[in-house]
């Protein structure tokens, strides 16, 4: 990856066993069915102590209450991209839109939303770029 990092993919679902090494088959159908294994023993140490760690995760509260709260701020913090996104987007429409010489009427005809909708997201920019 451009970053540095090395990303693998896996396959729970995947059809050629024979070229996988059962540790990981094992490690895979563990993934696939968690909740469904939970008092299961496995062949593999490693998949053994990855379920022991899991188990103590979910019954310690404290660590369950710390992972809510990451999702949430996790799934918070998607919201306000994709909203960041779309205003972006929106903002690029109506430049080019501009550009071609359409007025605030017809820009908000084309993007099916009214003039004061368009004329809101053009003071906010023009006050956010007056704030930098």
């Amino acid at each position: 990856m451009q970053d540095g990092a090395t990303r693998i993919f896996l396959n729970t679902h995947g059809k050629n066993k024979e070229e996988v090494r059962p540790e990981l088959i094992e490690f895979l159908n563990y993934v696939e069915n968690t909740n469904e294994l939970q008092g299961e023993t496995f062949h593999s140490e490693k998949v053994t102590k990855i379920q022991k760690a899991v188990q103590q995760i979910k019954s310690n509260e404290e660590i369950g209450v710390k992972y809510m709260q990451k999702w949430e701020e996790i799934a918070e913090a998607r919201a306000e991209g994709r909203t960041e996104g779309r205003e972006e987007y929106t903002l690029e429409l109506i430049r080019k839109k501009q550009e071609k010489g359409k007025s605030l009427a017809q820009i908000a005809e084309d993007l099916e939303m009214t003039e004061e909708e368009i004329q809101s997201v053009l003071d906010r920019i023009k006050e956010e770029h007056e704030g930098q």
